[in-house]
């Protein structure tokens, strides 16, 4: 194991893989982070930084080599010489199946895109003249007024 340690100077360093490419984390953080800093993307619904780890939605799913089950990204730890798929058939089936059993309750009678009538009540006018603007803060605002994870509504709407 590295014994590097951290900016914050107390977690140490370890090596690991995600998709063939070695990455470094610190002990302390889940995969998740670790693929995210490196740029690999993992989708995740529930995960929010800077709140504890909690793995409900399962979108977020790898493979872990050695363990049979599929893992949460988000509650899956680092560890040295860890390594890990994000993406392969038996994934994305099974994030699949999840995405499916999500939609199969969504209230299906907004109008795409929206601008009619937003079932969660975002201002679809605003938020699409502020994307017209080339204002993305406000853009971001305007949803995150109503909707406290708007990741969800990219997913969910058609």
């Amino acid at each position: 194991m590295s014994t590097a340690k951290s900016d914050a100077g107390t977690k140490t360093e370890v090596r690991l893989v995600i998709d063939g490419k070695g990455c470094t984390a610190y002990e302390g953080e889940t995969v998740l982070d670790a693929a995210r800093r490196a740029g690999i993307e993992i989708p995740a619904l529930c995960h929010m930084e800077d709140t504890a780890p909690w793995g409900a939605c399962r979108l977020c799913l790898v493979e872990v080599e050695g363990v049979a089950k599929l893992q949460a990204a988000c509650t899956t730890w680092v560890k040295e010489d860890l390594t890990v798929k994000t993406d392969s058939p038996r994934i994305r089936a099974k994030r699949a199946s999840y995405l499916r059993m999500y939609l199969s309750d969504h209230n299906a009678y907004c109008e795409a895109p929206c601008s009619h009538a937003c079932p969660t009540h975002i201002d679809i006018p605003g938020f699409l003249a502020a994307l017209a603007a080339g204002d993305l803060a406000k853009a971001t605002d305007i949803v995150q007024t109503e909707l406290p994870f708007p990741g969800i509504l990219g997913r969910v709407c058609p």
